[in-house]
This record gives structure tokens, sequence and C-alpha cells, in this order.
């Protein structure tokens, strides 16, 4: 079977499941009764009056309210639409992180729907507030780090001798996960404290 096929067939279900969070998440913005939450105006009015480096929390929330506005407009809908997209990669991401750990298709699915049902990322990708971007970010960190660990010993080895030729890809999106986390949440330090302490302990210290 072609690697692209084979790829597709074990993706099919959690990307379906993370479509349909995704749309379920727009449908009920649409046709929800209730208007905004208290705390996403303070996010759009940081937006419209942005002071990057002034503001009680990093800048993440706010930009990417001021790139909402800009193009996509200031109703419902349009202001959760980042924190749906959001939620709908996370529930894309469980599947990836189960794929990485050796499950199967039916191991990949379940913990896409376990995500995809899941009260504390349903809530949070149903509210344009910086949480469900701080999920994200823990979570592509976590992916990272089971790239790092499934290289192979003979390209850790290259990395402690030559670390300008080792494999670098998984070392770059673990950075840009916490350094992404930094600008949304301070809360991303827990996980980056961790993970230098597991660093220190580890020949990936050199």
């Amino acid at each position: 079977m072609p690697r692209s096929r084979l790829i597709g067939n074990l993706l099919a279900p959690p990307a379906l499941l993370a479509l349909l969070a995704l749309i379920t998440h727009l449908a009920v913005n649409l046709f929800s009764p209730y208007g905004f939450q208290r705390d996403e105006f303070l996010y759009l009015a940081m937006a419209r009056h942005l002071r990057l480096w002034s503001m009680d929390f990093p800048p993440f929330i706010a930009l990417a309210a001021k790139a909402t506005l800009a193009t996509l407009g200031g109703s419902l809908v349009a202001v959760r639409f980042l924190p749906a997209l959001t939620g709908g990669l996370l529930v894309l991401l469980a599947a990836l992180i189960a794929r990485r750990l050796g499950g199967g298709r039916y191991a990949q699915a379940l913990a896409a729907l376990a995500v995809a049902l899941a009260p504390l990322f349903l809530r949070a990708g149903n509210l344009f507030q910086p949480v469900i971007f701080d999920q994200l970010w823990w979570t592509v960190g976590l992916y990272a780090m089971l790239r790092i660990a499934d290289q192979p010993l003979s390209a850790k080895r290259l990395a402690l001798s030559a670390p300008r030729t080792a494999p670098s890809a998984p070392w770059l999106l673990l950075g840009a996960a916490l350094g992404l986390g930094l600008l949304t949440k301070f809360s991303i330090a827990f996980i980056g404290i961790g993970i230098v302490a597991g660093i220190l302990v580890t020949p990936l210290r050199r």
C-alpha cells in the first residue's frame, strides 16, 4: 500500500472527528441564544487598544483577537472560530500521539474521541480565551518530546557528538511550542521546567 494512502487510512477517523468537533463548535455558536462571555470582552478590548507588554497577560490572545476582528469580523461565530479550530486540532493531535505511542487505528480513534467529548476541551474550545491555545501548545510540546524520544539511538549519539547534523525538527517544534506557550499563558513554565529537568538527568543534557 502506498505510504500516502496508508497514512490517510490511519488518520481518516480522527480527521473526521476533528472536523466534526469544529463544525459542532461553529453550529453551537451560530444557534446559541447566549452572547459573549465576560472575559472575551476584555480580550476584544485589548485588541482594539493594543499595547504589547503593557497588559496583565501575555500578548498572544490580544493579537489573535486583533487578527480575528480584522479578517473575520466581530460576530460570535467569527470571534470563536480560532478556539473552535484549535479544539479540532487537539482532537487530531490526540490521535497522532496515540499513533506515536504505538496505537493502532482503534487506539487512535478512541484517543481522538476521548478528547472530542471531554468537557474540559469542549468548554475551552467554545470560548475565546487563552486556555484552549495553552492546551494546544502543551500538546504540541508533548508530541515533540515523543518524537525526540523516538529518534534512533544512532541519531541521539550523533546529536551528542555533532549537534549541527543531528535531527533538529522535533527540537525546533518543541522550542516553538514552548515559546508560543509563553506568549499565551505563563503556566507553560510548568511543563517547561519538567522538560528541562528531564533533559538534565539524561544524556541529552550534552
